[in-house]
């Protein structure tokens, strides 16, 4: 998919509609999640960021609506498992996770 088309996807306010119902899904099952293995820095700022986004959705759609489409793979006629597989795949990029943490 062309950067013109991905552009175009970010801003298109069905998709947002989609990306705004994946990023509430993740953001209550991360919400609820054991720390388990994580460490303290990873498991933090994914806390972080489901707070955030359950508190402030509006502020985190766009956001995640150009991480997602970034995804040359993703397209408006991608389903909902795909969009939010995507989603689930970059929560840790948003959340600010790092290979130091």
């Amino acid at each position: 998919m062309a950067y013109l088309d991905q552009a175009a996807l970010a801003a298109d306010a069905n998709f947002q509609l989609k990306i705004k119902v994946g990023i509430a899904t993740a953001a209550v099952q991360i919400a609820g999640e054991d720390k388990a293995s994580l460490s303290d820095a990873v498991y933090t700022k994914r806390q972080a960021l489901a707070t955030s986004v359950l508190l402030e959705s509006p502020r985190w759609v766009e956001r995640f609506a150009w991480a997602v489409a970034s995804n040359a793979a993703v397209t408006s006629g991608s389903s909902d498992s795909d969009i939010q597989f995507t989603i689930n795949a970059q929560w840790n990029d948003l959340a600010g996770v790092t290979g130091l943490d």
